[in-house]
């Protein structure tokens, strides 16, 4: 594998769904697998938020023999880290975790993950669970390194805070993950510099143009194709579908919606793979 990929693990917003007209595109939250040619090569991977679509990820990711993982999180929002409570890795002994975030208001990520695991929310608390846990600050504006792959961050327009994340690859490849963000503030100029020339966009679209909700800190997916075709970007990948979104919603309102302005806009599927060189899911690539 010469090319960068991304693999949804779970592409929903705000909670986990399994309605049966709304599992075509995924019921799971807020997840991303980055894969690097250097990573299928060593025991190491990186995951983009922990909502309920980790789950799938660490049970497949133990079985195949990883144990060192690197998790960044855009934000500590419920539905992206729920996942983790039921993250096998961090259940096991020899598995080694670095989990990169935000300090929130004196919280740092490391504060913020020992409430988490604590009385009443969870009965299993922080000092036993069995991984070794390391911990890392990532800022807006800064960058870090995690196998080959250089990742930056860019402050989004959320309650509470959270971060775009730019992974850029060794081939220049690169992607953005834009959730959560609302657009209609200074931030969006930043995040157009921030986006320029990404492969692949990967954008808070839990909004239809009608039922778009303002100071919900969510975008629309017309506004996603905006941000793309001001950036120069190749592809948008409309991501954190709403709860309330059917299959059906998604793919007659929300998509059109995009590609009206943006054509190479796509629906996320959860449990595919995109290749960031061929902008294809990768089952359908040709030989």
């Amino acid at each position: 594998m010469n090319s960068g990929k991304i693999k949804f693990w779970g592409t929903r917003g705000t909670f986990p769904i399994a309605k049966t007209d709304m599992l075509k595109y995924g019921g799971n939250t807020s997840c991303i697998e980055v894969i690097s040619p250097s990573s299928e090569q060593k025991d190491s991977s990186v995951i983009i938020d922990g909502g309920s679509g980790i789950v799938g990820y660490g049970d497949q990711a133990w079985e195949k023999g990883i144990r060192n993982y690197h998790i960044i999180f855009s934000h500590t929002h419920y539905d992206h880290i729920l996942g983790f409570t039921k993250f096998l890795p961090l259940f096991q002994q020899n598995s080694h975790i670095s989990i990169y975030g935000q300090t929130k208001n004196g919280l740092t990520i490391k504060d913020i993950f020992e409430k988490f695991f604590s009385f009443p929310f969870f009965p299993v608390t922080y000092k036993n669970l069995s991984a070794k846990l390391t911990f890392q600050e990532i800022k807006h504006g800064e960058s870090t390194v995690i196998n080959d792959i250089e990742f930056s961050f860019q402050s989004l327009n959320h309650p509470q805070k959270a971060l775009g994340i730019k992974g850029m690859f060794k081939n220049k490849d690169s992607f953005v993950y834009a959730t959560d963000h609302e657009h209609g503030t200074p931030l969006d100029n930043e995040l157009s510099t921030f986006c320029q020339k990404s492969n692949l966009l990967i954008y808070d679209s839990s909004f239809c143009n009608e039922n778009f909700k303002l100071g919900w800190g969510h975008s629309t997916s017309s506004q996603g194709a905006l941000l793309a075709k001001k950036s120069d970007c190749k592809s948008l990948g409309i991501f954190h579908h709403e709860p309330d979104s059917s299959d059906e919603i998604l793919e007659k309102i929300l998509l059109p919606q995009a590609q009206d302005i943006f054509p190479d806009s796509f629906l996320c599927m959860e449990g595919r793979t995109f290749n960031l060189s061929t902008l294809l899911y990768d089952d359908l690539l040709t030989t």
